[in-house]
């Protein structure tokens, strides 16, 4: 029974790729890509949130200063702790792999993933700097630029995963 178990866990971890199971090491990633996946999980979930709850915040009442600030700053220090305690439990759980220097196929991957989300960053700067201040408010502009940040980020990171699973030129 328990070797069964065993087995059903490896065969979901290689294929789910559960959270779990990523962050503690039980599957054999590298960490770059261990941590990309966390990170791109945290960001649409954090993201995902603050978001749904800006907009409950604005159609029921103008927030404050305060109350938009406060929603912020949980948000973004919820990634701020999110993203060390995966390096701190990545670098504790593998120490040998985590000291590595990055070699070409690494250098290859993150070049190709900062390339593409520089582009997204660029697309969606432009338009929060040349389209909206004719319109919009001040803090439409700072959510569409935090938007466009967050989609920046799980690209850049998303092409790292991609570039893991499949390959560098993929």
């Amino acid at each position: 029974m328990l070797d069964m178990m065993s087995k059903i866990i490896d065969i979901m971890s290689n294929e789910f790729y559960f959270p779990i199971t990523i962050l503690f090491g039980v599957t054999s990633m590298l960490p770059r890509e261990r941590f990309a996946w966390v990170w791109v999980t945290a960001l649409v979930v954090v993201f995902g949130t603050y978001f749904t709850v800006v907009g409950i915040q604005q159609s029921q009442a103008t927030p404050s200063f305060v109350a938009r600030m406060g929603t912020l700053a949980i948000a973004l220090g919820s990634l701020g702790i999110i993203a060390g305690v995966t390096h701190l439990i990545i670098r504790l759980g593998n120490a040998r792999h985590e000291a590595a220097v990055p070699d070409e196929r690494d250098h290859l991957i993150e070049w190709r993933a900062a390339s593409v989300a520089y582009y997204v960053l660029m697309a969606g700067m432009v338009l929060v700097g040349c389209v909206m201040p004719f319109g919009n408010s001040t803090w439409n502009m700072v959510h569409m630029a935090l938007l466009t940040i967050a989609i920046a980020e799980i690209a850049h990171h998303g092409m790292i995963v991609l570039g893991y699973r499949r390959g560098w030129h993929a």
